[in-house]
C-alpha cells in the first residue's frame, strides 16, 4: 500500500463492479429505496463497501467506503452500511480467505417471501440450487444493523454461500463480486420456482416487542438529518 491513505477509488475496478451489481440488483426489482448492501476484499484487511441510506440503483464508485476488519472506516465520505458488522463476521469466519472475498445482501421478492414464512428452498428440486449453493439456511430474526444482528449468522458459517434471513431478505458470499451476484441470482429463482411451484406457506410476523423496536427506530432516523 502507498504512503497516503487508501480511498475508493484506489480500487475503481472493484468499486465498478458494486456499482454495476447495485444498479442490476435495483433493475431486477431486489432492492427498493435504500435497501441492501454489497462488500468485497480488496485487500486482506481492508474492505470496500456501500455506504448507508443510498440507493443501490445510482451508485458511483466515488461514493463506496473503506473498512478495516475491525469495523473502522477508514475513508470515504458517506457512513458505511449500517449492516457492515454482518459482512465483518463473514469475512472473519468464513475461512479460507479465498472462498469468501465478497458478499451481497439484497431484498429479491421471492426470497425474501419464504424468509417472512420462514422457509427455504427445498433440498433436491434444481440441480442449479443443489450444485451452486448447497443447503441455505433460515437465520433467525435480529433487528438489522445492530451487532446481534451479525452474531446470529456464525453458526451458520463457513460452510454455506447462501443465506435467507428471517423477516428481512437474502446474503449471498462468493469468491469475487460476480460470483456472489450469480449465486443471488441463483437463490432468488430456486425461491420463486418454490413458490411458482405451490410451497405449502405461512407469513410469520414479528413480534409486537419486535415491531415497536423498529418503530423506535423510525422515530430516531426521521429526527436525524435526511438522507443524501
Amino acid at each position: 500500500m502507498r504512503g497516503q491513505p487508501p480511498q475508493p477509488l484506489d480500487y475503481l475496478s472493484q468499486a465498478s463492479e458494486i456499482c454495476e451489481i447495485g444498479r442490476l440488483a435495483w433493475q431486477r426489482g431486489f432492492v427498493a429505496a435504500w435497501d441492501g448492501n454489497i462488500s468485497c476484499l480488496v485487500e486482506d484487511d481492508l474492505i470496500l463497501c456501500t455506504p448507508t441510506r443510498c440507493s443501490k440503483g445510482f451508485l458511483e464508485p466515488h461514493q463506496l467506503c473503506l473498512v478495516d476488519l475491525e469495523g473502522n472506516q477508514v475513508a470515504g465520505s458517506n457512513m458505511a452500511t449500517s449492516e457492515i458488522r454482518m459482512h465483518l463476521l463473514i469475512y472473519r469466519h468464513a475461512p479460507p480467505v479465498d472462498l469468501v472475498r465478497a458478499v451481497i445482501h439484497l431484498h429479491p421478492v421471492h426470497a425474501t417471501a419464504l424468509a417472512i414464512c420462514h422457509q427455504t428452498p427445498p433440498r433436491g428440486q434444481l440441480a442449479e440450487t443443489e450444485l451452486y449453493l448447497g443447503e441455505v439456511p433460515l437465520i433467525p430474526y435480529r433487528r438489522t444493523g445492530t451487532q446481534e444482528f451479525a452474531d446470529v449468522l456464525k453458526p451458520y458459517l463457513p460452510d454455506r454461500v447462501a443465506f435467507l434471513l428471517a423477516n428481512h431478505g437474502a446474503v449471498t458470499t462468493g469468491r469475487n463480486l460476480a460470483e456472489a451476484w450469480a449465486h443471488m441470482e441463483i437463490l432468488e429463482q430456486a425461491c420463486q420456482v418454490a413458490l411458482v411451484a405451490g410451497l405449502d406457506r405461512q407469513p410469520q410476523a414479528l413480534t409486537a416487542e419486535q415491531v415497536d423496536e423498529l418503530g423506535r427506530l423510525r422515530q430516531n432516523l426521521r429526527a436525524s438529518t435526511q438522507p443524501k
